[in-house]
């Protein structure tokens, strides 16, 4: 992955390097597996990583904490007087897959905010899940301004394309027919929040909480009646 030109976004600090001690391990490593098998993990320490790129964070701390994995990915955003300014991006083996193509949150965010972007649109709360059919997709509810037939066909495509560009895997698939165009309705601002607040008052209120990435696409029928995007 190669270094970003644009400015760190906001919510990336700099790595409290003199207060704890820090390894990265290079995300596309299946870490988890490595430690469940007891394989040993080369490590890098954090004036060895690479701007634009993705970690794993192992952090061991004076207070007795040592060499705890948390389980999430962070990106490093840039280094700047040998400290690394990383955000938070997604936890690891949290993704969607037919067919080996891994789609993370974070990369169906940007392709998000890449497709509105192009139109001038101020997008709110999306919801992603898996649909399997023939062949399999993705279908996606996101909170837009006048939302419409005409809008969802136009975002399907945007975020469709925008998300092969991310993911190579996801552009081989959809190239050789492996998986169907992404599926994207629009729905009024609020509308996913309020969804939410509705399915925690159904249930425990501290167990339920706000995911993109949903297992299944039931929310699709339960936020635009089930209908589906003609292609």
């Amino acid at each position: 992955m190669s270094p970003r030109s644009r400015s760190p976004p906001l919510d990336s600090q700099p790595l409290a390097v003199n207060q704890a001690f820090f390894e990265f391990v290079p995300a596309e490593i299946e870490l988890g597996k490595l430690l469940d098998a007891g394989e040993r993990v080369e490590t890098l320490l954090f004036d060895e990583v690479e701007a634009g790129r993705d970690y794993h964070l192992i952090m061991t701390q004076a207070n007795g904490l040592y060499r705890l994995w948390s389980g999430d990915i962070y990106r490093v955003d840039r280094v700047a007087d040998g400290v690394p300014w990383i955000h938070f991006v997604h936890r690891d083996d949290v993704f969607h897959s037919f067919t080996g193509e891994k789609i993370t949150e974070a990369q169906v965010t940007q392709a998000v905010e890449q497709a509105l972007a192009a139109y001038g649109i101020e997008g709110g709360l999306y919801l992603c899940g898996p649909r399997w059919a023939e062949p399999p997709h993705y279908l996606m509810v996101g909170e837009a301004p006048h939302p419409g037939p005409e809008l969802d066909h136009r975002l399907s495509d945007a975020v469709d394309r925008a998300l092969a560009t991310i993911n190579i895997e996801y552009a081989g698939k959809r190239t050789s027919g492996r998986l169907g165009p992404l599926e994207f309705h629009t729905v009024g601002h609020d509308t996913i929040a309020a969804y939410t607040e509705s399915r925690r008052q159904r249930g425990n209120t501290t167990q339920y909480k706000y995911s993109p990435f949903q297992k299944d696409t039931d929310f699709v029928a339960d936020l635009v009646g089930g209908a589906g995007v003609s292609r």
